[in-house]
């Protein structure tokens, strides 16, 4: 199975990947700007927040580890559902948080999540669109995460400052990956050619891999006759 760019772009898979993987990042790298304001604005100081930040290397750790073993026995859609409701949770979590020890289980939240989510990034494309063609696909939506992440603190930052508190500017952006937790779960890999290919060859397998759903088979395409 490779699918071309534009092949993949004309599928619903690839925008509903492109805009759950892009949407966490803008979020992510919000979070991750106004880390040490965020807990400042809780009575925590500045040392606990950079405690938070060490416990969330290990977990990320644990977490890409863990993804690693479920993405070839669950199907691939609903590991980045988990892991993006692992990250509502630590957003919820943070919304709530008023002692140390629950700023550090926190971090252990965000952490995990965003292991999980570098591990899928890695591995969920290839698995929707084979590997033929996958650094231009891997490119599109790298450049779309890369955008949404420069972007994120911006207007984070300016809910903080019209509310003039950050409960609020959580509130509002817990709502981005909430809906990619719905389109995650709808992301179904798209239909794949079922023409036969040389022995060994990739892109003529339709068989269903391990955790992965089974699209149905593409018609094979007329060629026009000379």
């Amino acid at each position: 199975m490779g699918w071309r760019l534009g092949e993949a772009c004309r599928t619903r898979a690839f925008w509903l990947l492109l805009g759950s993987t892009a949407s966490i990042s803008l979020v992510s790298t919000a979070l991750t700007f106004h880390h040490v304001a965020l807990f400042a604005s809780k009575g925590f100081e500045p040392t606990l927040a950079a405690a938070v930040l060490s416990v969330m290397a290990p977990m990320a750790l644990a977490g890409s580890f863990v993804t690693g073993f479920l993405v070839d026995r669950v199907a691939n859609r609903v590991v980045l559902a988990s892991a993006v409701t692992l990250f509502v949770l630590a957003i919820l979590w943070l919304l709530l948080l008023v002692s140390p020890w629950q700023a550090l289980v926190c971090g252990g939240f965000v952490g995990f999540s965003q292991g999980m989510l570098m591990t899928l990034n890695i591995v969920i494309w290839p698995n929707y669109f084979g590997r033929v063609h996958l650094g231009s696909i891997r490119g599109a939506a790298s450049t779309a995460m890369v955008a949404s992440a420069a972007l994120g603190p911006l207007p984070f930052g300016y809910v903080v400052t019209l509310s003039g508190s950050y409960q609020v500017a959580l509130l509002v952006f817990i709502v981005l990956p909430v809906i990619c937790i719905a389109t995650s779960l709808c992301a179904v890999p798209p239909a794949v050619e079922s023409t036969p290919r040389a022995p060994g060859s990739e892109a003529g397998n339709t068989r269903r891999r391990k955790g992965q759903d089974l699209p149905e088979a593409r018609p094979k395409r007329r060629r026009p006759s000379s």
